[in-house]
């Protein structure tokens, strides 16, 4: 059981309740995500809320290159950023440095000191990652420093999954969320979501060539939605449209 509970938040709450077994550090940091993700993910869409008309959601796609936009994507109040964000210093001309939540994927593995991030939030992308996730070992690092970790609702992963025919990519789910908890596209602004066509950039992700889309996302209905959004107010930075 207890080699579960190194896996598991809901095991590594349950059996914290059952105060029967002596726990190691890593198990009750584990249940302390099981046990407060509510409170946490109240606070974090209470976050939202305050900043509502200047929050940026910042991708990573090459369309950040060449415009120098760092300066204004760093003016924003709450800045959310994606996995390997941003490797090389002299990048942060065009896509900025600030950052208050950290978006990275369930298979992101990569120590968040590595990459030179010190910030409170951090949100897992992917549908409920309580009972998916096998490696924790960089949550319970988070988790140690006093870091906040959350999930979006699986709802808002579900809701995308039946407009998209397909999982959606962490960047939609966290726009979808914001929509959702403030009730409206139009004052977020985002930058770095341009999905690309063949006869457009060859590059995809700003910071590496080698990087390539995702085959199990259905880009063409993301860039659909996206547009929709945009004619609801959605802010794109880097772009006049899509």
């Amino acid at each position: 059981m207890l080699a579960y509970a190194e896996k598991s938040p809901p095991i590594s709450s349950f059996l914290e309740d059952e105060k029967t077994i002596k726990l190691s550090d890593d198990i009750r940091l584990l249940s302390s995500f099981s046990k407060q993700q509510k409170e946490w993910r109240n606070e974090f869409e209470c976050l939202i809320n305050e900043n509502i008309d200047s929050i940026c959601v910042v991708g990573n796609s090459a369309s950040l290159l060449d415009k120098s936009m760092g300066k204004l994507v760093d003016k924003h109040a709450f800045i959310l950023r994606f996995n390997n964000y941003c490797s090389d210093v002299n990048l942060q001309e065009h896509c900025g440095k600030n950052i208050d939540a950290w978006v990275k994927s369930p298979d992101f593995n990569e120590p968040d000191k590595q990459l030179g991030i010190d910030v409170g939030w951090t949100v897992i992308s992917g549908p409920d990652v309580n009972y998916t996730m096998s490696d924790w070992s960089n949550v319970k690092l988070t988790l140690a420093k006093g870091g906040k970790v959350v999930m979006p609702p699986l709802q808002v992963w579900r809701d995308l999954v039946k407009i998209l025919k397909a999982p959606p990519s962490a960047g939609l789910l966290v726009i979808m969320w914001i929509i959702q908890i403030t009730g409206k596209a139009d004052g977020l602004s985002v930058a770095g979501f341009q999905t690309l066509s063949e006869n457009e950039q060859e590059q995809y992700h700003h910071s590496s060539s080698a990087h390539k889309a995702g085959e199990r996302h259905n880009w063409k209905e993301e860039k659909k939605l996206l547009k929709a959004w945009q004619n609801e107010g959605l802010n794109f930075l880097d772009s006049e449209g899509l």
